[in-house]
């Protein structure tokens, strides 16, 4: 498989629940790559590209668009409040 530009990253700062949310918009082409049947681990969601700091974890499939995978993470404790 050939190496994919950086996918375009579209984010979102929500804070519900000390958490950080983030949707990463693959090209559609990658959409097929995207496996239905569970989460994708970070080696599954760092094979197809994708680049962001540690932390990040795959919550959601939002089968509409199966190629905006929504991450989230906990906030540092020094940004709780």
């Amino acid at each position: 498989m050939g190496r994919i530009s950086s996918p375009s990253t579209c984010q979102e700062s929500v804070l519900l629940f000390s958490l950080w949310e983030k949707h990463v918009m693959l090209p559609r082409e990658l959409s097929k790559q995207v496996p239905k049947s569970h989460l994708m681990s970070e080696e599954e969601w760092r094979r197809l590209g994708v680049q962001q700091s540690l932390g990040w974890v795959h919550y959601m499939i939002h089968e509409p668009e199966p190629h905006i995978l929504l991450f989230r993470r906990p906030l540092p404790k020094d940004e709780q409040k």
